[in-house]
């Protein structure tokens, strides 16, 4: 069965109109949405498995909900609401985009934050100071060189599961570039995938710049 018949097969038994055009036009999509955790669920319009981010849309007719995964909402042209007005199609498309990213950015904060107060709870060293850690990482959104190395050194020793690309690297001050320049290679290597594609590149010109100097 295809795609399009198993949303036409889902969504008419719920609508006012039988003719699936038609139908569609009834629903909306207002900014509810949900992360699962794990993709487990199936999209309740098309059927496709491994749902983990989940959007409700709703009819306007018959108050009926079905929970889809973000590419359904702008693949059959769901209207989006905002402030009580509905969006163009581009603006649509923006929305249920940006809403999909933040379920993705906050989900990575969960998991640092989890991160952060398991190692707090089995490193004695650090069940005084993980809050301050916390802190930091809510402040600022990320951490210096300094602390990065020194958590997954702790991650790693205390046996704790945590997805290095969730952990950002930041030095936009000159006492944490300085922290990254004076790092070894290999420790430059463990803590590549906290860079984000422009501050590799930026690190690589900062670390030119200092052999050139030298």
């Amino acid at each position: 069965m295809t795609w399009a018949k198993s949303a036409a097969n889902n969504l008419l038994p719920l609508s006012k109109s039988k003719n699936f055009g038609e139908a569609l036009k009834e629903w909306f999509y207002n900014g509810e949405n949900y992360d699962l955790v794990t993709p487990d669920a199936d999209c309740e319009l098309c059927d496709h498995p491994e749902i983990r981010y989940q959007f409700g849309i709703f009819n306007n007719f018959t108050n009926e909900k079905l929970l889809v995964g973000s590419e359904c909402i702008t693949k059959f042209g769901i209207s989006v609401i905002e402030n009580n007005q509905i969006l163009s199609k581009e603006d649509a498309i923006k929305k249920v985009h940006k809403d999909r990213n933040k379920l993705i950015t906050d989900a990575k904060f969960n998991r640092v934050i989890s991160a952060l107060i398991e190692l707090g709870n089995v490193d004695s060293y650090f069940a005084s100071k993980i809050e301050s850690f916390i802190g930091f990482y809510k402040d600022k959104n990320g951490f210096t060189p300094k602390q990065l190395l020194l958590l997954m050194k702790s991650f790693k020793n205390k046996n704790i599961k945590y997805q290095k690309n969730d952990f950002k690297l930041k030095f936009s001050r000159s006492k944490d570039r300085e922290q990254l320049l004076a790092l070894s290679d290999t420790e430059i290597q463990a803590l590549w995938s906290c860079l984000s594609k422009p501050q590799q590149v930026r690190y690589m010109k900062l670390k030119n710049d200092k052999k050139m100097s030298n």
